[in-house]
């Protein structure tokens, strides 16, 4: 009798492992990319800077890691972001702060950081409702943009 209900035991932790298993956002990697550039600002006065950028954010066990470049810029960064949640022509709040290192001049360099991502945010990221911008005294709300989408 002693091993039946042992079986039964067994039995039953089995079936509750395989009907609860991991999420698979806490187990998944993921890519995502933005090209930024001046055109993709959202503003009420137009952008004209020629300054680009590209960044690469990567999604590993909740945590969001940021690799990024910038060049042109129209002087040393003031303050770079990832904001959202805002579609591609709409503007939001700051998420996550990112840290600029200048490059050879103040008008080049990258971006990065590592963050924490709850599972609301980690589903805003995979809808493309995040948003790179980084910011200079000449475009206070924002010189370069780009939206980050799911690499393919």
């Amino acid at each position: 009798m002693k091993k039946f209900g042992f079986l039964i035991g067994i039995l039953l932790i089995a079936v509750a492992l395989t009907a609860c298993p991991p999420t698979q956002a806490a187990s998944e990697t993921l890519t995502f990319v933005a090209n930024l550039d001046g055109a993709s600002e959202v503003t009420t006065t137009g952008n004209a800077s020629q300054a680009t950028g590209s960044v690469t954010a990567v999604l590993k066990d909740g945590k969001l890691t940021v690799d990024g470049t910038y060049t042109g810029l129209a002087g040393a960064p003031t303050g770079a972001h990832i904001h959202g949640p805002a579609a591609a022509n709409a503007n939001a709040n700051v998420v996550f702060p990112l840290t600029t290192t200048e490059g050879a001049a103040p008008s080049a360099g990258k971006l990065s950081g590592t963050f924490d991502i709850s599972a609301s945010q980690i589903a805003e990221l995979k809808d493309g409702m995040y948003y790179v911008n980084v910011h200079t005294a000449k475009y206070a709300s924002g010189e370069i943009r780009g939206q980050l989408t799911k690499k393919q």
